[in-house]
């Protein structure tokens, strides 16, 4: 097994091998265990702060949550966020600018 470096060298190449055997399409996440994720056909980045990213994925809207959450690529509708991931989902309503306090909608039963 290859050892990571720590510009990030091995999960390109990972992610570029499963990228053309047809195992990556766009709209996907690829966990990096508990350290990164990678999601592919962004369209733009919605709300960035250390505990909470929100993306744009086609028409749906994604987050990324956790803790000293930081962007280290952006580029070809894919973005690489790494930190400490506590969970990634679907954002219930819309951003509505300020997601990273609260997102118009959550928590409303």
């Amino acid at each position: 097994m290859e050892k990571r470096t720590k510009n990030g060298q091995m999960r390109k190449r990972v992610t570029d091998a499963l990228r053309d055997v047809g195992m990556i399409y766009k709209d996907t996440a690829v966990l990096h265990g508990e350290r990164g994720a990678t999601v592919y056909g962004c369209r733009r980045i919605l709300c960035y702060s250390p505990e909470r990213i929100c993306l744009c994925i086609g028409k749906r809207h994604v987050f990324v949550q956790g803790k000293g959450l930081i962007c280290t690529s952006f580029n070809a509708g894919c973005v690489t966020v790494e930190g400490q991931l506590e969970g990634i989902g679907y954002c219930r309503s819309v951003c509505t600018g300020a997601c990273t306090e609260k997102m118009k909608g959550e928590g409303e039963a």
